[in-house]
């Protein structure tokens, strides 16, 4: 067999001979030459399509080309990784390191801490706020009392709420004390507004997402960087200018 430079690959009896010995499967018919021609087929098939497949990218450029991309693409994605992707997330002394210096980009808007309690109805809402205003018993207290006959008469809800995150809060206005009567589906809602807080800055855990993100940008940026300031970069304008015929 002669491939495209002239190169003869010689086959012998004793290739075939190991290709039956690895080949053997039960067929139909008792005539061991009409088997011996059906495997000698087989055989050469598989020669031809290996013999080809070997040398794909030598007889087609573009099947060359193709692979070339395929394998830069994985050594690409390989090395990225390494540096940039899984690095951001395993160094986690950088990771700190670069929250600590941005610290400013993480930040909390003003926010309200605040108790939502939902009422079944007026009348239960009547009761949580004359107990709640009394002060004489803790909210978890005042709550057990009122949810024995209806174990759903008073839910709670605690939480630190931005501009315009939830609806009760916002119609609270924001106020510290206990808001006035918000009815909604037939549920009452009050509004225990706790404190108003200034903005702050965000700890790791609590904005370790896009701190992680950002440091990745960061991370491929210098590595970038080193790249540029290490190697040179020359345009093969030929290849380039080929592109485009």
């Amino acid at each position: 067999m002669t491939d495209s430079n002239g190169v003869v690959t010689y086959f012998t009896q004793q290739d075939f001979a190991k290709y039956v010995s690895t080949h053997q499967t039960k067929r139909s018919g008792n005539n061991p030459q009409s088997i011996g021609y059906s495997m000698y087929d087989q055989w050469v098939g598989d020669v031809v399509l290996g013999f080809l497949e070997e040398r794909l990218e030598k007889i087609y450029p573009d099947f060359r080309n193709l692979m070339r991309e395929y394998r830069d693409g994985i050594l690409l994605f390989d090395l990225t990784d390494k540096m940039v992707w899984s690095k951001a997330v395993k160094d986690t002394t950088g990771l700190e390191a670069y929250h600590a210096e941005n610290k400013n980009n993480y930040k909390w808007p003003e926010r309200c801490e605040a108790t939502i309690y939902t009422c079944s109805d007026a009348k239960v809402a009547a009761a949580l706020r004359k107990a709640l205003t009394k002060k004489k018993k803790t909210s978890e207290e005042i709550i057990a009392e009122l949810n024995k006959a209806n174990p759903s008469a008073v839910t709670t809800r605690e939480g630190k709420f931005g501009h315009g995150e939830n609806e009760f809060v916002e119609a609270a206005k924001w106020t510290p004390g206990l808001s006035a009567d918000i009815v909604k589906n037939n549920m009452v809602y009050l509004v225990d507004v706790k404190a108003i807080l200034a903005p702050t800055a965000k700890t790791l855990e609590e904005a370790k997402g896009v701190v992680t993100a950002d440091y990745q940008t960061y991370l491929e940026k210098t590595w970038l960087q080193s790249l540029h300031d290490k190697y040179s970069v020359k345009v093969n304008t030929e290849v380039l200018e080929s592109m485009w015929k």
